[in-house]
């Protein structure tokens, strides 16, 4: 974490949903227009502790499997009190990846789709069960 071996990579969520009338929606942000510059603080995003570990484990490869755990746990909490042309109709999440650079270099930001959920059914060209 500290010297002499600093951390190098910092990052953020972005996770952009779209509602089945077409209307974007950032479902990190409990619905509201998506934003993708860094928070002023970004662990003030993620709720608690508890939600911030959960996060922070997403991102690992070796956790992806939550990926789809989380995926449907956000159709579920959103249609749970969204109706008809409200409801999430799929979305994708993005990990803004920040790099720190030496001697004070303006840091890098990468976009990294970490997964992309259906809530209802795949579209016809990514199902591969579709005749």
């Amino acid at each position: 974490m500290f010297a002499p071996y600093p951390m190098t990579e910092d990052g953020w969520y972005v996770i952009p949903g779209i509602l089945k009338n077409g209307t974007e929606v950032d479902l990190f942000r409990q619905g509201k227009k998506v934003i993708w510059q860094k928070p002023d603080l970004v662990s003030k995003t993620y709720g608690n502790d508890r939600w911030r570990k959960y996060m922070l484990n997403i991102w690992l490869r070796d956790n992806a499997d939550y990926r789809l755990y989380y995926g449907q746990y956000l159709c579920r909490k959103w249609n749970r009190d969204h109706f008809g042309g409200q409801q999430l109709d799929r979305f994708k999440i993005y990990y803004m990846l920040e790099e720190t650079l030496p001697n004070y270099q303006p840091p890098k930001v990468e976009k990294v789709v970490l997964w992309e959920h259906y809530c209802f059914e795949y579209p016809p060209e990514l199902d591969s069960n579709a005749s």
